[in-house]
Parts: C-alpha cells; sequence; structure tokens
C-alpha cells in the first residue's frame, strides 16, 4: 500500500477513536484539539537602543534592557557615518534626471566641503553616486564586494515525527569604490521556520534586500516567500510587509499559515511568522517563530 494512503488511514483511525471517545459534539472535540495543541511561543526582553541627532545623522545615546536573542553586528569595525542634508525633494529628482540615472533614490549626504552626494539604487548592488553643487555634476557608479555568507539550521521542537526548524541565510556586501567618505552595506537575508512531517514540509521565509547608509537609513525591498510540499496539507494564506524603509530602522515580515485536508471532520493547523530587522548601526534582530494546533472545522 502506498505510504500516502497508509497516512491517511492512519489519520482517519486516530480521529474516529477521538469521536468516539469524547462523543459526537464538535464543542467537546474541539476543547479537546485545543488542550492537547503546541504553542511554540515567541516573546523575548525588551530592548531599545536611545538614539540622538546631532550635525546630521544619528549618534548612539544609550541603551536598556537585554538585547533579545538573535541580534548581531553586522559591521567590519570603524563605520564612517553618514550626514544626511535636507534638500527639497522636487530638486534632488531633477538632479537625478540630468543626471540619466533611475532608481530608488537613497538619500543627499555631505560629501566634501563644497558638494553633496545622492545615492541612486537601481537594483541590489547596482548603485550610482550622483556628486553635485549649483555648478557641477558628476555620477559615478558604486562597487560592492561580498565579505560575509552565513547559513545555518536549528531543530527547535519536536512532537512525533512532526519537527519544527529555524534557520538563517545572510549575504553581506560592503561598498569598496572608495568614492563615499562614509559606509554604505547591502544584505540578503532569510529568516525561516519550517514544519517537517513525514510525506513533506511547510516553509515561510521572510526575506529581503537591505542596503544601509550607515547612521542615516535603513532601505529594504522584500523577497519573501513560502514553500509547501506535503499532500497533507493546503496553504490557508501567505502574506509579507515592510516596514520603515528610508528610516534608521527597517524590517520586513512574513507570516503563512496551513491547514491539513482532513480538516472537514477534524485538522491541524500550521502557523509560521518570521522577521528580520536591521537598524542603521549594521545591528540586526531576526526570528522565526511556528504554532500548531487542532481544529474540528476547516476555517483557518
Amino acid at each position: 500500500m502506498p505510504r500516502k494512503s497508509i497516512y491517511m488511514l492512519a489519520a482517519a483511525a486516530f480521529i474516529i477513536a477521538v469521536i468516539f471517545a469524547l462523543g459526537s459534539g464538535h464543542e467537546k472535540i474541539a476543547e479537546w484539539y485545543y488542550t492537547n495543541s503546541t504553542f511554540v511561543s515567541g516573546g523575548g526582553p525588551k530592548y531599545a537602543v536611545v538614539l540622538k541627532y546631532e550635525n546630521g545623522t544619528y549618534v548612539k545615546a544609550g541603551e536598556y534592557g537585554e538585547p533579545p536573542r538573535g541580534m548581531r553586528y553586522l559591521g567590519r569595525g570603524s563605520e564612517r557615518p553618514a550626514k544626511r542634508v535636507e534638500i527639497p525633494e522636487s530638486r534632488v529628482r531633477d538632479v537625478v534626471n540630468r543626471a540619466g540615472v533611475k532608481g530608488k533614490i537613497l538619500g543627499t549626504y555631505r560629501f566634501n566641503g563644497t558638494h553633496v552626494v545622492t545615492l541612486v539604487e537601481e537594483e541590489p548592488l547596482k548603485m550610482w553616486a550622483i556628486i553635485w553643487n549649483n555648478k557641477s555634476l558628476y555620477t559615478k557608479a558604486l562597487q560592492f564586494e561580498k565579505y560575509l555568507e552565513e547559513e545555518y539550521v536549528e531543530v527547535a521542537e519536536r512532537e512525533g515525527d512532526i519537527t519544527f526548524t529555524r534557520g538563517w541565510r545572510i549575504v553581506g556586501y560592503v561598498e569598496a569604490s572608495g568614492i563615499l567618505p562614509f559606509s554604505t552595506y547591502t544584505f540578503y537575508d532569510e529568516s525561516s521556520g519550517q514544519f517537517n512531517a513525514s510525506l513533506g514540509y511547510f516553509k515561510v521565509a521572510t526575506a529581503g534586500w537591505f542596503t544601509i547608509v550607515y547612521g542615516a537609513a535603513v532601505y529594504v525591498e522584500d523577497r519573501s516567500y513560502y514553500e509547501l510540499t506535503d499532500p497533507m496539507l493546503r496553504l490557508c494564506f501567505f502574506n509579507s510587509q515592510t516596514s520603515g524603509s528610508g528610516s534608521i530602522l527597517a524590517s520586513v515580515r512574513a507570516n503563512g499559515r496551513a491547514i491539513t485536508i482532513t480538516c472537514g471532520l477534524l485538522g491541524t493547523v500550521f502557523d509560521i511568522i518570521a522577521y528580520i530587522g536591521y537598524d542603521a548601526f549594521l545591528y540586526r534582530h531576526a526570528a522565526a517563530h511556528g504554532n500548531k494546533w487542532f481544529t474540528s472545522g476547516c476555517v483557518c
């Protein structure tokens, strides 16, 4: 007999046993399922960095609480902060148009005593520096070199033949042309949670490109995704969103949920939330949490 058929017969036998044990009431069944559900809780200590704004850039003035699990510094040391210059948006766009480049404007910063520089990101790792003042304008292509690549997976929970794993993958790049008077980094980052069963898995990965103008701003582009290979599951929903892009703290968050195809009678719901955040000082915080609960209906 095929493995899938054995799996379905075993699940059906279990469901019938539960029904006979509890009677035919849906409320009793739902209560039993909830009582026996497993919740992988998130949370953690509260932590904040106190910043103050001085001479066009943010300076760390202190901190309180304990850094959350998963927070780490990704700089190479001796970073140089950028000093933002406040210029009307219409004027900056006119400069960008005259330079003949297209893309996302990453702010205008002090270049030297006579010029400012506007950064334009055409795509990840393809960025232009427009160096200009009232009389002149120069466009330079920036160059990024990879300095960091890490990948890690851990088993967070195990219950029977179902495991919940979480992992992350980071690839870091630093601007290396020497053109800019401040430090600029770009990271491709993934943080994921995954439920694994005997027939397949359900994975939710929050992912994105983070470009950091040191001490000034973080820009994020969402690349989150999900994978579902278990034939006993169907997707309820998947969504992702970014927050704070262009400020000193930006993040991306993804949430996905799946339910067993036996949910018309009794079923199991798998929910995964994953998060990545960066601040302008190259501190990264990431987490992934999974919840599993039982249900007597197909509403998920």
